[in-house]
């Protein structure tokens, strides 16, 4: 069989040298094909498959609800209320935080000249930093002390607005609305929500101003050891039962808590939308199609 092969392969060596144009037209053929499903994989690998960086992502989980039989949507983002509740009666979980993002005014000023632009940022309650597992590379990380006077930024504001200069920390400068001092800078590698994400504005919610049933703000947490998604869900679904108790509201507030059922996801399977999700699944097997195409040409 090898050497059958072998002669097989001294033949089509033979016949491609005598035909240089065809030779050609298949190696660039099929140079095209398995260029676009390499390009198009590392996409998807990169967004969809990669695990997160921080440590143990398994343990990460997006927490959000559903409540059948309510006007409700089929997956709704919880609120302030529910957050407060997990994290002070869940007995499954590490960590917990809740965050909202956006886009808001960032104003320096450096000698004579200033800069002001609108970019991405994040305000995540300060539970985030520990929940995530994650240090920063300078400076030091919020705490509950500071309230929202304070801003963690990411390292390419430090290296496009600052040039580096580690003299940035303990600067003040205006974001979104109030003067807010730099106390660290994080790694390259830590994006969230998403890479756009410039900025952090510390801060945590209140359990004295909560509205009861305002929902739409994510919950992330961090599962203990051992626990599955199914656990977890099925304790918070009862934690949420209390919610009336606590917080009272109107008699609607009352049913939503008694309809509410926890869902619990894998954090990196919620970052992407189902939207890019399958719209990257597809591109990748049109592009494998292509490859097949291009292998089909160049045999016959």
């Amino acid at each position: 069989m090898l050497t059958a092969l072998l002669t097989d392969l001294r033949h089509a060596w033979r016949g491609l040298r005598r035909a240089p144009a065809f030779f050609a037209t298949a190696v660039a053929t099929l140079a095209l094909a398995i260029g676009a499903v390499t390009g198009m994989f590392n996409v998807v690998y990169t967004v969809l498959l990669r695990p997160l960086p921080f440590p143990e992502p398994e343990r990460l989980v997006l927490l959000a609800g559903t409540a059948p039989g309510s006007d409700l949507p089929e997956r709704f983002n919880l609120g302030t209320d529910f957050y407060f509740q997990y994290k002070e009666n869940s007995k499954l979980i590490d960590g917990i935080f809740i965050f909202s993002g956006g886009t808001s005014t960032l104003r320096t000023t450096t000698g004579d000249t200033g800069r002001v632009e609108r970019i991405s940022m994040a305000w995540p309650s300060s539970g985030a930093w520990a929940t995530l597992g994650v240090a920063p590379q300078r400076g030091r990380l919020p705490t509950p002390e500071d309230d929202d006077r304070v801003v963690v930024i990411s390292d390419r504001l430090w290296e496009t607005w600052f040039d580096r200069d580690e003299g940035v920390i303990g600067q003040k400068y205006f974001v979104s609305g109030a003067m807010r001092e730099v106390i660290g800078i994080m790694p390259a590698t830590f994006a969230f929500p998403d890479t756009n994400t410039l900025l952090w504005v510390a801060g945590d919610p209140r359990a004295d101003q909560v509205q009861p049933g305002n929902l739409g703000t994510p919950i992330v947490a961090r599962m203990k050891p051992g626990v599955t998604t199914e656990q977890l869900a099925a304790e918070l679904t009862q934690v949420s039962k209390g919610l009336p108790a606590r917080f009272g509201g109107p008699p609607g507030y009352a049913r939503l808590a008694e309809q509410h059922r926890a869902l619990v996801d894998p954090l990196l399977g919620q970052i992407v939308s189902p939207t890019v999700r399958t719209s990257l699944w597809v591109l990748l097997g049109a592009v494998a199609v292509v490859l097949l195409i291009a292998c089909a040409n160049v045999a016959n």
